[in-house]
């Protein structure tokens, strides 16, 4: 702090002056390792990770229909009737 007279009013001035730290960089990895665990946490997964677990899901969700699926036959003679119109 530092206190000196002002030559124009005759006043005594305070004059504070705040110093600030610079930004430390583990404050933000902490905080992005609490907000988003799965992107920056200690069990995060590369994209390339994340993709293929994705691939593996959607593999097993899709149905497995072949040729002589009683549904696709029926689907396809309703196409064939809409199309005929």
């Amino acid at each position: 702090m530092r206190t000196y007279n002002d030559p124009v009013t005759g006043l005594d001035v305070e004059e504070r002056q705040t110093r600030y730290l610079r930004p430390d960089w583990r404050a933000a990895a902490w905080w992005l390792a609490h907000v988003f665990p799965e992107h920056y946490g200690p069990n995060a997964q590369s994209w390339e990770q994340v993709l293929d677990a994705y691939d593996a899901e959607q593999t097993a969700l899709e149905p497995t229909a072949g040729p002589d699926d009683p549904h696709l036959a029926e689907l396809a003679e309703r196409l064939a009737a809409t199309l005929a119109c």
